[in-house]
């Protein structure tokens, strides 16, 4: 097989064991190029050279795109790319140019917990979707109605399930904190980060934040956010929080005791370790794999809830353990010995005799 992938997110895990399983092949020429990914007001921008320098700390071989770059030249079979939207990527390597050259792929990042409708509808009508011959999801609850949407499992935890990757190791009791810091949220980022900052100077706990690039930012352009902005520089500098970043932050988090969050694919992702999960958020459209998620995860309304729940889970009391059993394998298409990325590879096998 001649395969092309396209990377402009620094994220290597969702192509790290697909990419060690297809170059142990030696029939197979892989080629990974590395382009810059373009960036908007509500999401930055990512130079290649930063996402190479990823890559190359995981030993894959990549070339940097340039302009007179030819992929056509390549005569690639698939075109897997990073991301599904063109908005983030140079207009020369857009879906409807890269479907022309090969059959476009594209492996999900995360598991949608949502419908795509309301404000997601977007989403639903994204046409790099419609171009593409497969989109490779982790989970036969979502999408039906797409044909081109092909069910096999979660390969951005792949490396954990099959191929022996470990959690980070914490010296003491840690949790994980994933939060919704966009729109109205914002509020309600202020109280929940007072509450898990006081419960884990109390009971001396290391709490590791997933920090977006633009949290700073956009707490900055709203009017009375002063004291969340506060907060936060004040966490940045007690050594029992830890602001975690970068392509591996899935370490931190599968090897954090207790995961607090609002609407994610970090709570589907932290199923697989069947640690206890705190949804922190409101109402939210759930398909299959969000209802089956939630019903897996406390739910609480306001700080002190929250500060209590903590504190109960870390005495033991933990009434939901026996519902998170089972729930990541049953909805992630969980098995016994073939990883993710070997799937895949055999699907793009068999496609090439279509």
């Amino acid at each position: 097989m001649n395969i092309v992938f396209i990377i402009n997110d620094p994220y290597a895990n969702n192509i790290e064991t697909l990419y060690a399983e297809l170059s142990a092949e030696p029939e197979n020429i892989i080629t990974v190029v590395v382009c810059d990914r373009v960036g908007h007001s509500f999401s930055p921008a990512v130079p290649a050279l930063e996402i190479a320098a990823v890559l190359a700390d995981k030993g894959i071989p990549h070339i940097i795109y340039c302009a007179d770059f030819d992929i056509e030249a390549l005569k690639p079979d698939y075109i897997f790319t990073s991301n599904p939207y063109d908005i983030y990527i140079d207009d020369k390597l857009s879906s409807d140019k890269l479907s022309a050259i090969g059959r476009l792929i594209h492996v999900s990042y995360g598991a949608a917990l949502i419908h795509w409708s309301g404000d997601y509808r977007v989403l639903a009508e994204n046409p790099y979707l419609e171009r593409a011959s497969m989109v490779f999801t982790e989970s036969a609850q979502l999408y039906r109605d797409r044909i081109n949407f092909i069910p096999v499992g979660y390969l951005k935890l792949d490396s954990y399930a099959y191929y022996g990757r470990q959690f980070t190791r914490f010296d003491r009791k840690a949790i994980a904190w994933k939060p919704r810091w966009t729109g109205a949220d914002r509020v309600n980022f202020i109280s929940y980060a007072q509450s898990l900052f006081d419960v884990v100077k109390k009971n001396n706990l290391i709490l590791n934040l997933i920090a977006h690039p633009l949290l700073f930012v956009s707490l900055s352009q709203e009017e009375g956010m002063e004291e969340g902005i506060n907060l936060l520089n004040l966490m940045k500098n007690d050594e029992c929080v830890r602001f975690v970043l970068g392509a591996d932050f899935l370490d931190d988090v599968l090897g954090s005791d207790i995961l607090v969050s609002d609407i994610s694919s970090t709570m589907a992702e932290f199923m697989f370790t069947e640690k206890p999960v705190i949804f922190t958020g409101g109402m939210a459209d759930l398909n299959k794999v969000g209802e089956a998620v939630m019903s897996a995860c406390y739910k609480i309304s306001d700080g002190d809830a929250l500060k209590k729940k903590i504190e109960s889970l870390l005495e033991g009391k933990d009434p939901l353990m026996s519902n998170r059993r089972g729930v990541y394998n049953w909805l992630f298409d969980g098995h016994e010995k073939v990883s993710v990325a070997t799937r895949i590879k055999n699907i793009l096998k068999d496609g090439l005799g279509d």
